[in-house]
């Protein structure tokens, strides 16, 4: 398991060698980026620990027969790198789309290691007034099967509120949500990323056009390559 990228020494090093223009802006800046620097570097370092702690378990458990308590310690090191990757996903993302930003304090990054839903990952960007874009992924989602085979299908049925599209490169399909008066309410994209799907929904009255763009500011095949 690699160690974090980011050392304390390197995060105290910012501290010390602040520029020299000495402005109000960037004396805020800083002040901001230290310790999200440096609470990143102790949580890539607790997160190896517990993967190394839990892989250990695995191996002693194994020696002396435990076959459940060796799985069961295996599981909880996949779910640390499922983190890991949830945070990596994260990191590729835009703070801001449009006129709407997110707030790092209410992304998501979970991993339950379950038959059901694995890792699970998610970022809103909003602006009061506005409109909402939530995007998220999903490993082991129990819709990938249907989207799949809606996916493998020539035509999807006659429902006009959905279409297959590409994201670069990659199939997807693109779902229209309408409410009273057959207004348009928002859209929603759904990707599978082999075992993974992801999502990115928009709450409010827009274009599909005006969607496509925003789509387009998620770097979708980053995010493939991640995962």
């Amino acid at each position: 398991m690699p160690k974090a990228s980011i050392s304390i020494t390197s995060v105290r090093s910012l501290a010390i060698n602040k520029p020299e223009n000495k402005n109000n802006f960037n004396s805020t800046k800083m002040k901001i980026i230290i310790p999200v620097l440096f609470l990143a570097a102790i949580s890539q370092f607790i997160c190896a620990q517990e993967f190394d702690k839990e892989i250990a378990s695995a191996k002693t458990a194994y020696t002396a027969g435990n076959y459940d308590d060796s799985r069961f310690a295996v599981q909880n090191a996949l779910n640390a790198i499922d983190i890991q990757i949830g945070r990596q996903v994260l990191a590729l993302l835009p703070a801001k789309i449009n006129d709407m930003s997110s707030t790092a304090a209410n992304d998501q990054v979970s991993s339950q290691g379950t038959a059901y839903v694995g890792m699970f990952v998610q970022r809103i960007w909003e602006k009061t007034g506005s409109g909402k874009v939530t995007f998220s992924i999903i490993s082991d989602s129990p819709l990938m099967g249907s989207i799949n085979t809606l996916l493998m299908l020539p035509f999807i049925s006659s429902d006009s509120n959905q279409k297959k599209i590409k994201v670069e490169g990659y199939k997807a399909i693109l779902e229209k949500k309408v409410g009273e008066n057959a207004a348009t309410t928002g859209y929603n994209i759904m990707l599978p990323l082999n075992n993974t799907l992801l999502q990115v929904n928009y709450e409010g009255s827009i274009s599909e056009q005006d969607f496509l763009t925003i789509l387009q500011q998620i770097p979708v095949s980053k995010v493939a390559s991640t995962i």
